[in-house]
């Protein structure tokens, strides 16, 4: 027979030692002390005690609420600035807008054609390859194709101005719609980021950062809130026009040259506010607002930061873009929900 023990209470009943401190007497009537075995473990019923009744003193306890911020480098310092570290190569060719290029100021995108000779830098650098460049030398004339008057039979009235009324003058080529592109993302980033309402594929980036990961191409899908100036579909139409001839039934714009890198930004966005001296504020008093203002100290952002996720070899793919208007309902009587358009972006390292 082995040794007798001593019966013990059941450890899952007695709830007596959440209320107040284990002491070495009654250590063995507490669970938690039991469980973990360590004296330390004595203050901490007082403690979940206290988290109860939100007697806390780090003032950063709460739940977190995540959300995402995009950033595509588009932007001209962002484009001619990031360099992959895979290639050593820019990572931008679809945005990087050279200076040696001799872009006409008039925003329409036209350039010199490349002659194999007036392009000493592009010649010298492989890095100088881009996609503004390569639309002006090597893709037809929108006079020779159907798509220079494909505006004029759009029902997208602000495509329509933008392209036909403002359109400065020469003979244009696919570099145009390139910076109706780029100007779209840019204003959609710069003044209504909201459009950009969900992201999908977090989770798949945080697992290419794992060991043993074999840099699968990843997808992540963006899903818009349409604007009333339909800013997202003259988007797509702008990535169709520059990058797909409709004419010849044909893609334009080269794989190496349809790629960007963006930063993802995952935290806490909320603009935390530090109420600590409510009471001591005149403001509210005076009827001048809140007296609790946002506070640095107190910003998660700030203190804290978030994930961040650097991706390479990024290209756009519109081709889902209306999925979600699969059941649009007519005018008849029944409402029809907002247009939720999908953007999907494929990051291939």
């Amino acid at each position: 027979m082995g040794p007798e023990f001593e019966p013990q209470p059941d450890p899952y009943i007695n709830s007596s030692a959440l209320g107040a401190d284990a002491t070495a007497g009654d250590k063995r009537s507490s669970w938690v002390a039991s469980v973990v075995n360590d004296k330390a473990t004595r203050s901490l019923p007082n403690i979940i005690q206290s988290f109860r009744n939100s007697r806390l003193s780090t003032g950063y306890d709460e739940p977190t609420y995540f959300g995402f911020a995009l950033d595509i480098h588009s932007q001209l310092s962002e484009a001619k600035g990031t360099i992959n570290p895979y290639t050593g190569l820019k990572a931008n060719p679809l945005f990087y807008l050279p200076e040696w290029a001799k872009m006409s100021s008039d925003g329409s995108g036209i350039t010199e054609v490349n002659t194999g000779k007036n392009f000493p830098d592009l010649l010298a650098n492989a890095s100088e390859a881009c996609a503004i460049q390569y639309l002006n030398s090597f893709s037809l004339k929108l006079s020779e194709t159907n798509d220079e008057n494909f505006p004029k039979n759009l029902l997208l009235n602000s495509a329509a101005a933008s392209t036909i009324t403002n359109r400065p003058a020469g003979e244009l080529n696919r570099g145009f719609y390139l910076m109706e592109f780029i100007k779209t993302l840019n204003s959609i980033q710069e003044k209504s980021p909201w459009a950009f309402k969900e992201l999908d594929g977090i989770p798949n980036l945080w697992k290419a950062c794992q060991a043993g990961y074999k840099f699968e191409p990843i997808t992540l899908t963006i899903v818009g809130d349409e604007t009333v100036d339909l800013r997202l579909t003259r988007l797509a139409e702008m990535y169709r026009l520059l990058s797909y001839d409709s004419f010849n039934g044909r893609k334009v714009l080269p794989p190496n040259l349809e790629k960007f890198s963006m930063d993802i930004y995952f935290m806490d966005l909320r603009f935390l506010k530090n109420g600590e001296n409510v009471g001591l504020n005149i403001n509210a008093a005076l009827g001048l607002g809140s007296s609790a203002q946002y506070d640095e100290t107190f910003s998660g952002q700030v203190n804290f930061g978030g994930i961040a996720f650097r991706c390479m070899g990024c290209r756009f793919d519109f081709s889902d873009f209306l999925e979600n208007a699969a059941q649009t309902k007519s005018s008849t009587g029944e409402s029809s929900s907002n247009l939720q358009p999908k953007i999907k972006i494929i990051v291939d390292f």
